[in-house]
């Protein structure tokens, strides 16, 4: 498994310039500029190209296709990766395998994965699962990610942890707001709105 990192600059620039493309919406080319880089091993590429399977922008939708270079861009063990095919392998029925992927991100303290798993939990009706699934969002909320506040403010705000998570919980409110507005306008793809 080659990383982006051991592209040559060329080959980087091709690649940044293509994602940039992609984030506008701009499918046409994509395929040409992302498969070979994919094929050298370059996780982002492979990340790219599984979302556009998944998706059906700029070829036609594939979940095979899409599930298989999700499987390969993990298996490097990066937490986008894993959290990329842990949404993939949960909208398609697995469960358990997203849930497996979901937990080696959270060992990398991933936060939208410490969001996703902290949610499957707290629909568990297992009471330690649920414990440690609130447990994730405060991590994820702690590191600033937007929908763990929002999930965890009004559990605060009806004093599920005491008395005193009350004003926090009014506090996280309002920060939720605060920073989803300004990762909003400063940087669209943060990992805060994942």
């Amino acid at each position: 498994m080659t990383n982006d990192s051991q592209l040559t600059s060329d080959e980087l620039k091709q690649l940044r310039t293509q994602c940039d493309r992609l984030i506008e919406g701009q499918y046409e080319g994509a395929l040409q500029v992302l498969a070979p880089l994919a094929e050298r091993g370059a996780e982002t590429a492979m990340l790219y190209l599984g979302w556009m399977y998944r998706h059906g922008s700029g070829v036609k939708a594939n979940e095979a296709k899409a599930g298989e270079w999700f499987r390969r861009a993990s298996e490097g063990g990066s937490p986008d990766a894993l959290y990329q095919l842990a949404k993939f392998l949960i909208s398609t029925g697995d469960q358990i395998g997203g849930v497996r992927c979901l937990e080696q991100a959270v060992g990398t303290n991933h936060m939208p994965a410490q969001y996703e798993l902290g949610v499957l939990l707290l629909l568990s009706k297992n009471e330690r699962d649920q414990q440690r699934g609130w447990e994730l969002l405060k991590l994820a909320a702690q590191q600033g990610h937007v929908f763990a506040k929002r999930k965890l403010a009004p559990a605060m705000l009806k004093g599920k942890f005491g008395i005193l998570g009350i004003p926090l919980g009014v506090w996280m409110f309002i920060t939720a707001f605060s920073v989803a507005l300004h990762a909003g306008l400063t940087d669209p793809t943060s990992d805060k709105l994942r």
